[in-house]
């Protein structure tokens, strides 16, 4: 990180807490926080000030200071907002409590797509468990989703191979059979997104309709660019949850951490391992020293 002259934010959602990682002096690596009300996905905004989502609301952070803090709240009440991207002064949001994308401001949310199979019926409770999106173009381009269910929590039935991979503006379904996709990121004509059930950075090229995984190991979820990285957040299993335990054992043998991907060569470069404290991370954002 210190190379690549970045801050790190990474969202941790059991500790109530965004971490901003960095080095004053290239080697010592630092941390300060922000306290937050169960805090998933972050962007940025045109004054990189870090727009982060939460239980209630989304919140603007000034995070260059000693002691980061909130200085914006916009209050959505309980949306169960999931990964988030900033756009003209609104934000574009994965609305997972109520199965849709919805655009966020200061004065209102209003709903801007849902997936085909949701309709007036079911759209008021969380069926597939939308939780990701790709943006190309300032527009949301795929979704992802661990289920493609129309009955209340029924994304629970078949957790490690029901995920789908959605496209946003054809509103059909480009993958199905995934384990646990979340945080969809397109780049260069490829959809990536990590597959979390199974450990793996999974790459689909849309114009051969060719899907390429790369196995990296662990609960994965929260995934960026910077340059020619990619970095992955990877979560510790959840030991009382009756979901997680679902998922494979060898995932148990990972701590969380970050681990920073050459994406030309596709080798890991780098892996972070955070202290026992820290469990569980939903989102990851490089953000550039200027």
């Amino acid at each position: 990180m210190a190379e690549l002259e970045i801050t790190l934010a990474v969202s941790t959602y059991e500790r109530g807490k965004v971490l901003f990682i960095f080095s004053n002096d290239g080697t010592n690596v630092r941390t300060k926080s922000v306290s937050a009300n169960r805090p998933l996905g972050l962007a940025l905004d045109e004054n990189l000030d870090l727009i982060m989502a939460e239980k209630t609301g989304i919140s603007r952070v000034k995070w260059k200071l000693q002691s980061p803090f909130v200085i914006e709240h916009w209050n959505t009440e309980n949306l169960d907002i999931h990964d988030i991207f900033w756009c003209q002064g609104s934000v574009l949001a994965v609305n997972t409590k109520f199965n849709c994308l919805t655009r966020i401001d200061q004065h209102k949310s209003q709903e801007v797509w849902r997936p085909f199979f949701i309709n007036q019926k079911n759209q008021f409770f969380d069926t597939c468990h939308l939780n990701g999106m790709a943006i190309k173009e300032n527009q949301p381009f795929a979704i992802t989703a661990l289920s493609d269910s129309i009955m209340p929590q029924g994304w629970r039935q078949n957790i490690i191979e029901g995920g789908i991979l959605l496209d946003a503006i054809e509103n059909k379904i480009l993958l199905g059979g995934l384990g646990m996709p979340h945080s969809p990121r397109y780049k260069n004509e490829k959809i990536y997104f990590l597959q979390s059930a199974f450990g793996l950075l999974s790459i689909f090229d849309l114009r051969n309709k060719q899907l390429q995984n790369i196995a990296i190991g662990g609960m994965l979820r929260g995934l960026s660019f910077y340059g020619d990285y990619i970095f992955i957040a990877r979560s510790q299993i959840r030991k009382n949850s009756s979901t997680f335990s679902k998922l494979p054992v060898a995932h148990r043998h990972f701590k969380a951490g970050v681990v920073v991907l050459h994406r030309p060569s596709k080798q890991i470069v780098s892996e972070c391992i955070f202290s026992d404290e820290i469990e569980e991370i939903f989102d990851i954002l490089p953000i550039p020293k200027v």
